[in-house]
């Protein structure tokens, strides 16, 4: 799941302007603009196909809060998806 942490470091640094290098789990993100954060929001939702609360967002104040909800997330999204039918799992075997 380190991969959820380097594509938020990513995609803050390019809100941020800062450098990969310059951020670390500890940044803080509360000084951002809504514009910025709803830039965020956008692009975890569409990277990581789930969908974030609203009312969670502003209690999110930095980089390790942002990486552990995104993770929540992810796992909420994959307990909540059905199990394949026995149709789905023989078109995929068979292809």
């Amino acid at each position: 799941m380190r991969k959820v942490y380097l594509t938020l470091v990513e995609i803050f640094g390019n809100i941020l302007g800062l450098h990969p290098d310059a951020i670390s789990p500890q940044t803080s993100l509360t000084h951002l603009r809504y514009c910025d954060l709803g830039a965020a929001v956008i692009a975890c939702e569409k990277l990581f196909h789930i969908q974030m609360a609203d009312e969670r967002i502003p209690s999110l104040e930095n980089l390790a809060m942002w990486t552990d909800y995104i993770r929540e997330c992810i796992r909420e999204q994959r307990d909540q998806r059905p199990a394949p039918t026995q149709e789905e799992r023989d078109q995929w075997y068979y292809e």
